[in-house]
């Protein structure tokens, strides 16, 4: 929720597959992205995880899908 998150074009999160986004923070990201921003998320344990992150993207970004790379 930090506003310095706009300063950077790249973010990297680590672990992301517990990711429970709260409204705010849905709000936020989406911004982030209309404005640019970059995110690499990096290291699942396993598929639920994987399919975890993607439902929580689909709350920031619902007209796209993600599609994992396996």
């Amino acid at each position: 929720m930090d506003n310095s998150l706009f300063r950077y074009p790249y973010a990297y999160m680590v672990e992301p597959g517990g990711l429970d986004l709260t409204e705010p923070e849905i709000e936020r990201l989406r911004e982030y992205f209309a404005r640019g921003g970059f995110l690499h998320a990096d290291d699942f344990w396993g598929l639920d995880e994987l399919e975890n992150f993607a439902d929580q993207m689909q709350l920031v970004l619902p007209e796209y899908r993600l599609e994992p790379i396996l």
